[in-house]
């Protein structure tokens, strides 16, 4: 079980860590999503167009 200096350090890592993930939001979060989006959107539109309907 942990003890009280441990919770400590573990609660002050992970807030630190929180922190510093939310001040640079844009370059943790934006650039996956954008990078999905144009995936999705670049490979959907030239591959959806030679598959046809699925039966079934």
């Amino acid at each position: 079980m942990l003890n009280k200096s441990q919770l400590i350090a573990l609660y002050t890592l992970v807030r630190r860590e929180l922190i510093r993930m939310f001040r640079i939001f844009t370059q943790v979060f934006l650039p996956p999503i954008i990078t999905t989006f144009l995936y999705f959107l670049i490979f959907g539109t030239l591959i959806g167009k030679r598959i046809g309907p699925i039966q079934g």
